[in-house]
């Protein structure tokens, strides 16, 4: 490799263990060093990869850990192209103190960086993993707003998600509003409150969750006090939101279907959190 701008110092550990650990453990490919990043992005960092989901890989190989504004206005061009980059900080191991690493990792964590350790052996300590750029930046609701036996449910949703497998963390939101819709769909036959001349219910438990929803919109008795103040408009919110589940588990297999997938799933999550949490509160008085 050709590097201009690496320090001599760092050049054969970047090439021997920064590559080889990058591609032992996450089959990163196609390394380049100090490439442009985009035509739209004028960023060179060391290395340069490609991820088999289609991610671009940059990683910034560092012997003293700083945050600088470079990188920030980087993270910022991504966000703003919707770039699918997630981005790390190597720095090789050393046993000198730094007093300033704890104030660059907040900053890198705050940016959704990637910061790890690694020594000339190649072990690694992995001090923050990163988010892919066109995902982060999301707006999450606290916990507390939520009855107690879905908090743990949401947070392990956001983690997952900033941990970077958002397909997966709207899969875990939707199934919680698929699981309520149903519970309230069957608390509503058990108390008898669909609208007299409803037609002969689902099955609940197992017809489809589009079909559910219909159901309680078109048959569920809306005036009655044990039902308010669930309403039409919260379960067509849920209608609408059937296909993207659908949606969310199909995997990009190119660049540009990864781009469009993440400049949906960041909405989608903050979206289905919000009808869970909506939901959550509307059928406080059904007991589902």
């Amino acid at each position: 490799m050709n590097f201009n701008v690496l320090p001599e110092t760092l050049r054969q550990f970047t090439e021997e263990t920064v590559v080889k650990y990058f591609i032992d453990n996450y089959g990163y490919k196609k390394f380049k060093a100090e490439e442009q990043v985009s035509t739209a992005i004028n960023f060179r960092p060391t290395l340069k990869a490609e991820c088999h989901e289609g991610s671009l890989i940059c990683i910034e190989v560092m012997e003293r850990f700083r945050f600088n504004e470079t990188h920030s206005s980087f993270i910022l061009d991504c966000r703003t192209e919707i770039l699918p980059v997630k981005f790390y900080i190597v720095l090789l191991k050393s046993e000198s103190s730094d007093p300033e690493f704890r104030a660059n990792l907040l900053k890198a964590q705050k940016y959704s960086v990637g910061v790890y350790e690694i020594d000339t052996d190649g072990t690694c300590a992995q001090l923050n993993s990163p988010l892919s750029q066109s995902l982060a930046g999301l707006r999450t609701i606290n916990p507390s707003d939520f009855p107690p036996k879905y908090r743990a449910p949401y947070q392990g949703a956001v983690e997952t998600f900033k941990n970077g497998n958002p397909a997966k963390a709207c899969q875990a939101i939707y199934e919680e509003i698929e699981k309520l819709t149903r519970q309230i769909a069957l608390k509503s036959q058990s108390k008898n409150f669909f609208r007299t001349g409803s037609p002969a219910a689902l099955k609940f438990e197992k017809d489809p969750w589009f079909k559910v929803t219909e159901y309680l919109i078109s048959n569920l008795n809306f005036t009655n006090a044990n039902v308010k103040p669930l309403s039409k408009q919260i379960l067509n919110s849920i209608a609408g939101i059937t296909s993207d589940r659908n949606e969310t588990g199909h995997k990009p297999d190119t660049l540009s279907k990864l781009k469009t997938r993440d400049s949906k799933l960041k909405t989608r999550f903050e979206s289905a959190s919000d009808i869970l949490l909506s939901l959550t509160t509307a059928c406080k008085n059904l007991k589902p």
